[in-house]
């Protein structure tokens, strides 16, 4: 996806202090890969599981709201250590490069972005949650 990935790598580094840590990314996958996260955290002292939410506007257009729900509920009896809520922005040159993205999540995603079908200089916010555990 062409998500701001310096403005996310930004956020972190001014949030948290990175130098001298092992990092270990960790994709929490929907709360299937919850049991990672955990086995991530005896790995290293701390874990910071960086996802979009389910409100955003990123996560309608790509069917995952359902998905990025079940992520953050799995993960509502840990405690954070801190948590941080930041907006990124996807974007695309043109409806073209957004719509070949979205082929691998299906048809209704295809669906959702046809209003931005011959628009250029596209941005949708993407709203996303930084937790340390």
């Amino acid at each position: 996806m062409a998500l701001d990935v310096s403005c996310v790598v930004n956020n972190l580094e001014n949030i948290y202090d990175t130098f001298d840590m092992t990092l270990v990314h960790v994709g929490v996958g929907g709360g299937a890969l919850l049991a990672y996260s955990a086995r991530a955290n005896s790995i290293a002292n701390n874990v910071l599981i960086i996802d979009h939410v389910p409100e955003s506007e990123w996560s309608w257009y790509c069917c995952e709201t359902e998905k990025i729900e079940r992520s953050w509920k799995s993960m509502e009896n840990i405690d954070f250590i801190e948590s941080k809520r930041k907006v990124a922005l996807q974007t695309y040159d043109s409806y073209e490069e957004l719509r070949n993205k979205l082929p691998v999540v299906g048809d209704e995603a295809i669906n959702r972005i046809k209003e931005f079908k011959g628009k250029t200089d596209i941005n949708i916010e993407m709203p996303y949650r930084m937790v340390l555990i």
